[in-house]
């Protein structure tokens, strides 16, 4: 867009300040015109977002007004001033000035809202993020599951895992709460590394929920055992202080109507994987699909996450 309005200013003060040739600097000024307009009207295209409302709006704006140049662009040498080099008209200065009025109040009202709604976007992103592990919260794991009941996957299959870090508590008493910080941080980063960082979502203190894709069960067995063998093999360095752990994982096959039976399914994979010495991954047996109903999602991890740490007690 700056180039447009360098090339604008050029003509302007040469070609276009010339009142000898009007008719050579119509046509080139409407056509450099038409192309800002056209180049604003794609900045704003590529800025569309359902929060971002304004820039859908700035989009129109500037495409209209980009139409209306071209429109005029074949008719420039015989309109009157200042549309064209024809003797000034009443209607011409009329309509010139009301052109130039609104947009510059459409682009004031809405370039303003647009600041607002760009600064309410990034709020409630950030409420959507653990500050700690920069991983999606209990609230981003809502939205992601509504997002998955709206979509219908042709191809593979999709699965819910819950994932604990074993003797927690006792990291924490003996190394101290920073040092544990480490150690979340460090689950929360060998998972996103394994998986996409939208699947990841620490649900509780030291307990990660994650939607896990793959073609078969078994693939996902696959890498569920791989977040568990890169998290045991971290070493977590703090304060000249060195520790391994290790992490307990539930999964449990995901059921597009029923997400809260399968959260409670991988709760009790975890349990299993506890009871079974820890430091492993167990698959839940298949969850029965009951009638759909509205599911809080959060509130199912967060139950599960619950009782990974009466398991790991």
């Amino acid at each position: 867009m700056v180039l447009p309005c360098v090339a604008v200013l050029i003509f302007s003060a040469t070609i276009g300040a010339d009142d000898a040739i009007p008719q050579l600097r119509m046509l080139p000024r409407v056509l450099l015109f038409a192309l800002f307009d056209g180049l604003a009207a794609r900045e704003f295209l590529r800025m569309r977002h359902p929060q971002l409302q304004s820039a859908t709006t700035l989009y129109w704006i500037f495409a209209l007004f980009c139409v209306f140049e071209l429109l005029r662009a074949p008719f420039s040498l015989s309109l009157p001033a200042p549309f064209g080099p024809e003797e000034t008209q009443v209607w011409s200065i009329a309509l010139f000035n009301f052109l130039i009025v609104l947009q510059g109040l459409l682009l004031g009202v809405f370039l303003t809202a647009l600041g607002r709604e760009q600064l309410a976007a990034q709020h409630y992103r950030l409420a959507l993020i653990d500050p700690l592990t920069g991983i999606g919260n209990r609230r981003a794991l809502d939205e992601r599951m509504e997002a998955l009941a709206l979509t219908s996957r042709k191809e593979g299959c999709t699965a819910v895992a819950v994932l604990d870090i074993d003797h927690f508590k006792a990291i924490n008493d003996e190394l101290g709460h920073a040092f544990g910080d480490i150690v979340i941080a460090g689950a929360a980063m060998v998972a996103r590394e394994a998986l996409t960082g939208e699947d990841v979502f620490r649900v509780g203190g030291e307990e990660f929920a994650a939607i896990i894709h793959a073609h078969t069960p078994e693939a996902i067995m696959t890498r569920a055992n791989a977040i568990r063998i890169a998290f045991e093999a971290r070493s977590h360095v703090h304060g000249g202080l060195s520790r391994r752990s290790t992490i307990s994982i539930g999964v449990a096959m995901l059921h597009l109507g029923d997400e809260a039976a399968c959260f409670a399914a991988a709760d009790e994979a975890l349990y299993a994987a506890k009871r079974q010495g820890r430091n492993r991954v167990v698959m839940a047996k298949p969850v029965s699909v009951a009638p759909a109903k509205a599911i809080d999602f959060a509130a199912a991890a967060a139950a599960a996450a619950a009782a990974g740490r009466r398991a790991s007690a």
